[in-house]
């Protein structure tokens, strides 16, 4: 299972979740890592692709 960016996931405080994108080797996947008080769990919430907003509103 893919794993965050170094950092992401440790100001994370007890009993909270945090969504993220994460992309090994170019591919997206959306997952939800919820820190617990016997450590962190985490769930594939599917794959994703996001694209820049492009615009004079993006």
């Amino acid at each position: 299972m893919p794993k965050p960016k170094s950092g992401v996931i440790s100001p994370v405080r007890s009993e909270t979740s945090r969504v993220v994108p994460v992309s090994p080797d170019g591919e997206q996947e959306l997952m939800r890592f919820t820190r617990r008080e016997e450590g962190v769990t985490r769930a594939s919430l599917g794959r994703v692709a996001f694209v820049p907003l492009l615009g004079g509103k993006g």
